[in-house]
């Protein structure tokens, strides 16, 4: 996901004529990249082993993935229009608490989702 992330950043860039070689927009590009990994991670071993796992995997998954959709979108919108670190340290706090309970959580039940 990075590596395609790297790849249209400098599209990006060009096409809307904006500066994204700051340390706000990459702190939320990593910190919302690794949420979408690891609720992607977790929710395609609980889909895994079901008989309609293409269908289930995007019902589980696009509900999940909500909240760091749209804490990545604000903190994105508001870092474009000129806000700094300060300014969007809620957001990035939200995106973290969500990446830390996601990551724990697919540490502990990892093994069980497996086993079943």
């Amino acid at each position: 996901m990075l590596f395609v992330e790297l790849l249209m950043l400098p599209v990006l860039a060009i096409l809307f004529e904006i500066n994204l070689l700051n340390i706000e927009f990459a702190l939320i590009l990593m910190i919302a990249t690794f949420g979408l990994a690891v609720v992607g991670t977790l929710l395609s071993a609980i889909s895994v082993n079901t008989k309609a796992r293409e269908v289930m995997l995007p019902i589980l998954f696009f509900p999940m993935i909500i909240p760091i959709i749209i804490c990545a979108v604000a903190s994105t919108e508001l870092v474009l229009g000129g806000s700094g670190l300060g300014d969007i340290r809620g957001w990035l706090q939200m995106l973290l608490i969500f990446d830390i309970v996601f990551f724990v959580l697919a540490g502990l039940c990892f093994d069980f989702i497996l086993e079943e």
